[in-house]
């Protein structure tokens, strides 16, 4: 005899939070007796297949099936009994005791005493003699090795579940065919194809538009070498998307997920993600520290630190979204017993920590930096980069709590997944509530940080214009070797004709006649006539390379470089061109 309470039988549903990367899960005796899974019918997701359930024994006491071989005729000595039903039909398996227990398997003790059942549904699940015979419940037992003949088709749409069971010691295992029509991908994935297609199509209008901007202002010296990082990680971002797409594509026309092929491309998968996200958040601490708008480059221990973390978090992605690709089809549609199943998660979870420890280093970093960065902007009183810096902070500080939100959130929905009904209704969703949306969420930051910064008329001079506090002192001192910087407490532009450069600036100049105080032709004051002219933009890029390469060592200033020769130099090159090249 065998009791079992009815919530231990709900809590192999419980697995939708997990990612699905098969429509195939694995069965035995002891550790994954139930697997559930969500299935579409023809009607609502269609598809060159029959959506049907299929139950194949592998093993049974010492004996080994092989795909290819004959069914064998050998009865098992001790038959499996298994029980295929949707989730809104449990209510209708097993008997329930006075007890508040619930009996599922009829045996004599069912037959005799409890008359739940009768000798020919003996080793069978019992089924509720009061349910409607419209039911989805199928039960039987398995009797030999091999592929079994049945037939359940999926005629709706529904969360269905298979559970085994054997009356002695005999160990098995097998494998459930959870087979949709539209291919091999399971049912809570098959939306990631449109989702990721119509993300990816996305991406690509934004390269467009932004590559266009960046088209017209390439041969104008208006471009920031931030921008241009900016733009090749568009481009990434929009090959990732276009991969991941086409991952799921394969896995959907592959019958066998575990093909070398397969394990291959999700290795690369997984290292070009690690990639994305880990050059996302290196670019974003660079800008929050102020590189390309603020500073020149960063100074070298600084920039090392950023290279240490971004190794860290590069391998701490690799393994996390690598065990879970691998790990995924077994843990998605399989539940274990609460003895077992504790340790499994505790495997899972491991991963987790290392990547989750990164991203906290790196949002605090990124936070903490703007967060200075601003207060030296407002101290030197430079409005427009300030304003820049804390626009930059309200996306970055949104998304963290856009964030958490989500997280709580898809929390609770898969704690409150305690009954039929909710797991029914939140297993469509579950890849946007546990996988999708951190995806949205990444595509609007990056977005907003991109249209900050993006290619315009005036973008550029943020790198080159400096405003300084009434305040004197060593900070303005420093400022005054730049050779380009105003003398006052406003905004202001060295000369429009070298800032501007617009479409028209190697025209001859046309008569104006409206009342714009940039456009008057006025006579030249005394003052105005003994002012230096400002340097060329391209005689400042000239100067500047010539001072570096009398300079001992490398002195480059890409966002790749480590950063100045040694933090003691600072005050030096602060004298030195503030503009990037």
């Amino acid at each position: 005899m065998i009791y079992r309470l009815r919530t231990t039988l709900v809590l192999f549903c419980l697995a939708l939070a997990q990612v699905v990367l098969a429509n195939k899960a694995k069965f035995d005796e002891e550790l994954v007796p139930q697997v559930c899974a969500g299935m579409y019918s023809k009607h609502d997701w269609g598809g060159a297949y029959r959506p049907h359930i299929g139950i194949s024994v592998t093993d049974y006491a010492g004996e080994h099936y092989k795909p290819g071989d004959e069914v064998s005729t050998t009865p098992f000595s001790s038959p499996i009994s298994y029980v295929i039903f949707e989730i809104k039909d449990l209510k209708n398996i097993g008997y329930e005791l006075d007890n508040g227990q619930t009996k599922y398997i009829c045996d004599d003790y069912a037959i005799k005493t409890l008359k739940a059942c009768n000798e020919t549904q003996k080793g069978k699940f019992i089924i509720n003699g009061e349910y409607p015979t419209n039911t989805t419940i199928l039960t039987s037992q398995l009797t030999h090795l091999g592929a079994a003949h049945i037939n359940y088709t999926i005629v709706k749409t529904g969360y269905y579940c298979v559970s085994t069971f054997i009356a002695s010691d005999k160990k098995y295992q097998g494998v459930i065919n959870f087979q949709n029509a539209f291919g091999f991908l399971s049912a809570s994935e098959i939306p990631k194809l449109p989702a990721y297609g119509i993300l990816c199509i996305c991406y690509l209008v934004a390269l467009a538009l932004y590559g266009f901007q960046f088209f017209k202002k390439r041969n104008k010296n208006q471009i920031l070498p931030l921008q241009r990082y900016l733009l090749a990680m568009l481009g990434l971002l929009t090959f990732d998307t276009l991969v991941v797409w086409s991952y799921y594509d394969l896995v959907n026309r592959t019958s066998n997920p575990s093909s070398k092929f397969v394990t291959a491309y999700m290795i690369f998968l997984s290292i070009l993600n690690s990639t994305k996200i880990t050059f996302s958040f290196f670019l974003l601490l660079c800008i929050s520290l102020g590189y390309g708008v603020v500073v020149l480059k960063l100074k070298k221990s600084v920039m090392l630190k950023c290279k240490i973390l971004a190794g860290v978090h590069f391998l701490a992605c690799c393994c996390y979204l690598i065990s879970t690709y691998l790990t995924g089809s077994a843990t998605a549609t399989s539940s274990a017993e609460p003895k077992h199943s504790n340790f499994g998660s505790l495997l899972f979870l491991l991963p987790m920590i290392p990547i989750t420890i990164t991203l906290t280093v790196y949002y605090l970093a990124v936070l903490i930096s703007i967060k200075q960065t601003t207060a030296k902007l407002h101290a030197q009183r430079q409005i427009i980069k300030l304003k820049l810096y804390e626009n930059l902070f309200r996306i970055i500080f949104g998304s963290v709590v856009v964030t958490m939100f989500g997280l709580a959130f898809s929390s609770f929905v898969y704690m409150s997944m305690s009954s039929g009904q909710s797991i029914e209704q939140y297993w469509k969703a579950a890849y946007f509530l546990y996988e999708f949306w951190p995806s949205i969420i990444f595509f609007i930051v990056f977005m907003g940080v991109g249209w900050l910064w993006r290619p315009t008329e005036t973008s550029y001079m943020l790198a080159i214009s400096q405003q300084l506090s009434n305040q004197g002192g060593d900070e303005e001192e420093d400022l005054e070797g730049n050779g380009y910087h105003q003398h006052g407490t406003e905004f202001e532009l060295d000369d429009l004709s070298l800032l501007s450069h617009s479409d028209t600036e190697n025209e001859p100049r046309r008569d104006v006649d409206l009342d714009d105080s940039f456009e008057l032709e006025r006579e030249p004051t005394a003052s105005t006539a003994a002012a230096p002219v400002p340097p060329s933009y391209e005689e400042l890029d000239s100067k500047k390379k010539k001072k570096s390469e009398d300079e001992e060592g490398d002195d480059g200033n890409t966002l790749f470089e480590l950063g100045e020769e040694s933090d003691g130099e600072e005050e030096g090159n602060n004298k030195h061109d503030d503009r990037l090249n």
